[in-house]
């Protein structure tokens, strides 16, 4: 694959050791002449030596917190070169590593000139070089992964790594009319001198840290430098900040099977009548992809009425439903299909799960459910076994920017809670909820397993997951989450409306769900009540196999792109070869594009804001891996039904009105004027910008 580097200048600071030495050797082997910057002289001297073998390498000694150095260091490439393509802002340094309360003020001046101010000034310089010389270049930042994840004892730190990546997003805004893109990359632990004697040698396996169980090692970093440096790296500049900073090379993947994916929904553009239509009511059903459509069609014309082992027919309806079941299990990395139940709906199936304890619970026990859950995941529960059986049915609130109050959930949970109810993405708010966090809380009195006599009790909380509104999203593993029920819908993963439940075995062979006599007391058939509808388990076959496709255009895609190989490696050291690891490609994708969307609307919000657009819930860039692309917005003095009229004759944007049953988010915002706009995969960029014009179109001037 040609980078288009060969030929090109780039700077790369802190790049006589670790992350920048590979970045420099990275470059310097796709025919870029490299300038290598460091402090201290005999560093720059004694990497330019190591590295002359592999190209054009010359060494200009610079502390990154002076100006003048820095103005030096520009100006002395461009004089001996003839212009500055590339600048890889990596200078940076990891002491002092302390509590803040011990943190001097020289300490924490220190820390930020090196990472902030010298970030600052090396993307300064350079763009003022780039837009001198009309170079469209390309300017890469380093972050950490701490600017998201503190680490304890480096407040400092954390605080400059946070901070470039603010900086990062406003130089990409600022230096894009000179087609200028600036992105940055976060690594985590990583093999450096900087954490030898915090790390065991490469190789030597580590709980705890990431999928891999490992740190990473600057060549696997200096790849995705290279990428962000290269002209592969968007084939236009960046013309707007949010949705380019941090970019992921499977977003990028999915931009270029853009055009596939949206073929492959026939109802996109238009609607039932033929009439043009920009669709945003993706939490309240997506639409449906074109392999479902047809699969259910086929099913309903040929499908045997009864499944059997003998006729041809019966066979072929018998294979139907294990298909399906099959993968379900598969998208959610189940242990066994068998674990895997088919419903009317969500709420159908959460209804039956709820009656379902009807010998296990009893008084005295207690129930949690949040204010960011659908209705479907409340309802079971409080009306079941708060107003029928009279057991304490407990509500976790809501933080002021729409997250849950984890510190307020682990107070209610107590050794008489039997089940915590959680959503996995609130359909109203569209954050996303850690539910391996919840799953520890819940498990702090004990791993919750079956007692033998139906009114015995067991140790810790259940926890029941409602997955509807994320299973379109991004990615879900049972086994990861470590949860005992998922539930999620067809017609809000591109299929029709059916309910799917998985849940943990022996859980699901120790309950009593509603049951017709002559129906099979055994998992999971005992769980489905009557005949199967065998064109809605074709639908929901059809838009798996529809993921399945895209899983496989995205793998052979990302094959082709060194800066995909991280992802490639996390998931084949993860997933078998298949279906599991091509839904995680194909939903991994899905993510990284939808992220580069929520970028783009949260921007548009935030320039709208003082017009009287009001977002609720997430609104930081920096915490988009925290929200899916749902947004509840209200205009100042307008009401619901009067800004869903306006999108519509205005633009022919579809949204929904009433409360999307996310009845507890209303109670907690107290308000009737919100607006629910909810973006999917299929949906680009230029969906966001019609979105956010027509809504600059209603808010007052």
């Amino acid at each position: 694959m040609d980078l288009g580097l060969k030929g090109t200048v780039a700077i790369v600071t802190g790049g006589s050791r670790g992350i920048g030495r590979a970045a420099t050797a990275a470059l310097l082997r796709e025919g870029a002449s490299v300038v290598v910057s460091s402090k201290r002289p005999d560093s720059v001297a004694a990497a330019v030596e190591e590295l002359s073998s592999i190209g054009r390498v010359e060494g200009i000694p610079c502390d990154v917190a002076l100006e003048e150095d820095v103005a030096r260091l520009v100006g002395d490439t461009v004089r001996r070169f003839g212009r500055l393509d590339v600048m890889v802002a990596n200078a940076g340094i990891a002491d002092p590593y302390k509590n803040l309360l011990d943190t001097s003020v020289a300490e924490w001046d220190r820390m930020i000139a090196v990472h902030l101010r010298g970030t600052f000034l090396c993307g300064r310089e350079a763009a003022r070089a780039m837009r001198a010389a009309k170079v469209p270049g390309r300017i890469v930042t380093l972050s950490s992964t701490s600017a998201f994840e503190c680490d304890p004892q480096g407040g400092s730190y954390n605080a400059a790594k946070a901070g470039i990546v603010g900086l990062t997003r406003s130089m990409a805004i600022d230096f894009a009319e000179w087609g200028i893109r600036v992105n940055t990359v976060a690594p985590g632990w990583i093999h450096t001198d900087m954490s030898t004697a915090d790390l065991p040698p490469p190789g030597v396996p580590i709980e705890n840290l990431g999928v891999l169980r490992r740190a990473g090692l600057p060549e696997e970093v200096a790849a995705a430098i290279l990428f962000l440096a290269s002209t592969a790296c968007g084939r236009r500049p960046a013309d707007r900040g949010p949705e380019n900073a941090l970019v992921s090379p499977l977003a990028e993947v999915l931009r270029d099977l853009h055009g596939e994916v949206r073929r492959s929904f026939p109802a996109l553009e238009r609607d039932i009548t033929g009439g043009r239509r920009v669709y945003l009511n993706n939490a309240g059903g997506t639409l449906v992809a074109e392999s479902s459509v047809r699969a259910m069609e086929g099913a309903a014309r040929f499908a045997n009425p009864q499944d059997g082992e003998v006729s041809a027919g019966e066979r072929a309806t018998a294979a139907l439903h294990a298909r399906a079941r099959d993968l379900a299990a598969a998208f959610l990395n189940a242990p066994s299909p068998d674990e895997v139940t088919f419903h009317l709906s969500t709420s159908h199936a959460l209804f039956n799960l709820s009656f379902a304890f009807r010998d296990r619970l009893r008084q005295g026990d207690n129930l949690v459910v949040t204010r960011l859950d659908h209705a479907a995941n409340v309802s079971p529960w409080e009306s079941l076994w708060g107003e029928d059986r009279g057991l304490e049915v407990r509500q976790c609130r809501a933080t002021r920017e729409g997250t849950l109050d984890l510190d307020h959930l682990a107070s209610l949970i107590d050794r008489k809670t039997r089940l915590v109810a959680v959503t996995c993405a609130s359909n109203g708010l569209g954050t996303v909820v850690p539910v391996r966090e919840v799953v520890r809380l819940a498990r702090r009195h004990g791993r919750p397993d079956p007692p033998r006599r139906p009114a015995g009790r067991w140790d810790g909380a259940l926890v029941v997951v409602d997955a509807v509104h994320h299973a379109p999203h991004g990615p879900i593993d049972v086994r990861d989450l470590g949860c005992d029920f998922l539930a999620f819908s067809g017609y809000k993963l591109f299929g029709p409306m059916v309910g799917v439940l998985w849940g943990r075995r022996r859980w699901l062979d120790a309950l009593r769900p509603y049951r017709v006599e002559a129906n099979e007391d055994r998992t999971p058939v005992k769980y489905e009540q009557g005949t199967p509808n065998h064109a809605v388990l074709a639908g929901l076959t059809g838009a798996f196999e529809y993921l399945l496709w895209l899983g496989q255009r995205v793998a052979s895609a990302a094959a082709a792109r060194p800066e995909a190989r991280a992802p490639a490696a996390a998931l084949e050291g993860r997933y078998p070869p298949g279906d599991r690891r091509l839904f995680k490609w194909a939903l991994h994708a899905i993510q990284a594009h939808e992220r580069v969307l929520s970028g783009a609307v949260l921007a548009g919000f935030r320039g709208l804001a003082a017009r009287g657009a009001r977002l609720h819930g997430l609104a930081d860039e920096a915490r988009l891996d925290e929200r899916d692309p749902t947004f509840l917005f209200e205009v100042r003095g307008m009401a619901q039904a009067t800004v869903k009229r306006r999108l519509w004759d205005d633009a022919g944007i579809e949204v929904p009105s009433g409360n999307y049953y996310s009845l507890a988010v209303y109670r907690h915002l107290k308000s009737r004027r919100t607006v629910r706009a909810s973006f999917a995969h299929y949906d680009a960029l230029e969906t966001v910008r019609l979105f956010l014009d027509a809504l600059a179109g209603i808010v007052r001037p």
